[in-house]
């Protein structure tokens, strides 16, 4: 009969403790507006305090007269409030530690439901379309532009050699227009500018390290990225793959621009710039020609399409 009034008394005790224990940290919550986590770490430390403190008072219950009643509530009370305090105390140092430790890697892992970031090789800004790109609406991912490639950029733009120094200085215009048409997804990553030899390294380690596309022109870069698994994007695909369609036998014009190098050849350009060569037309120089298509190449560097003149076709001398 003792032992189940001490039972009752040990559960009654637990249960009223528990109820305050509550009651006063969803009142401080709402007075003193803590966060969810510090409550989350009072609320722990409350339930172990009240299951220690029922271990730690068994023994009291055994006191004979009011002893027994009282001691255990005290002890019970005393246990809660120092396990409260306790993990309150250590709580924030856990947060921040949390913090610390998860950020870094919550920043270089994409979300899921973005689509990934761009890198821009050099190359891509040197050859100067990817401003048209941007100005169409064609890219509509954040570009990353690492230090090191601006450094690059620098470093042509300074050149002694004036061809060079064109090109670098051209490049640094198109990065400026790029700021205006996408000025919100413009991201200039940080970095030291470190060996040029090495920028190409550099740029597909980034890459495949937080799962960046990378957007070049440079084909061997292109390749070097792909084989490490590495996306990548290329003006020069794009353009291949918008040229218009021409199959063996079509009739096409084109304006004789120079000798080929095999003999009796002559060579000219579509407006897209696909290389034509026209059989026995190094006598046509300076000439629109009206031709058919003979044969049509597809080379590393694009297309390449053979035309035969037509036997009575017109010879239109360019102005």
């Amino acid at each position: 009969m003792n032992s189940s009034w001490q039972n009752e008394t040990t559960f009654i005790i637990f249960s009223i403790v528990l109820a305050v224990g509550l009651i006063a940290l969803f009142v401080v919550r709402r007075l003193l507006h803590v966060s969810s986590p510090l409550f989350f770490f009072g609320l722990l430390g409350l339930l172990s305090g009240l299951l220690i403190g029922a271990l730690v008072s068994l023994p009291f219950a055994r006191l004979p007269g009011l002893f027994g009643q009282y001691v255990p509530i005290v002890v019970n009370v005393f246990v809660a409030v120092a396990m409260l305090d306790l993990f309150l105390a250590q709580a924030q140092p856990l947060i921040r530690y949390a913090e610390r430790f998860l950020t870094p890697r919550l920043r270089e892992t994409p979300p899921s439901h973005q689509p990934p970031s761009i890198l821009v090789d050099s190359s891509i800004i040197v050859d100067g379309r990817i401003e048209a790109l941007a100005e169409a609406g064609f890219l509509t991912q954040k570009l990353v532009i690492p230090q090191f490639v601006l450094h690059e950029l620098q470093t042509l733009a300074d050149s002694a050699d004036s061809l060079r120094r064109a090109r670098g200085r051209r490049a640094l215009d198109v990065l400026k227009s790029l700021r205006v048409i996408l000025p919100d997804q413009i991201e200039i990553l940080p970095d030291k500018p470190g060996d040029l030899s090495k920028v190409d390294a550099r740029l597909v380690k980034l890459a495949h390290k937080r799962g960046y596309i990378l957007m070049t022109i440079d084909t061997n870069l292109a390749r070097v990225a792909e084989i490490q698994g590495v996306k990548t994007l290329s003006v020069q695909v794009l353009a291949e793959a918008l040229r218009p369609l021409l199959i063996p036998g079509e009739a096409l014009t084109v304006r004789v621009m120079a000798k080929g190098k095999e003999p009796g050849q002559g060579i000219g350009y579509l407006p897209d710039g696909t290389l034509v060569v026209v059989e026995n037309g190094d006598t046509l120089i300076g000439q629109d020609v009206a031709g058919e298509v003979s044969r049509i190449f597809q080379t590393v560097a694009g297309k390449m399409i053979f035309v035969k003149p037509l036997k009575d076709s017109p010879k239109i001398p360019s102005n």
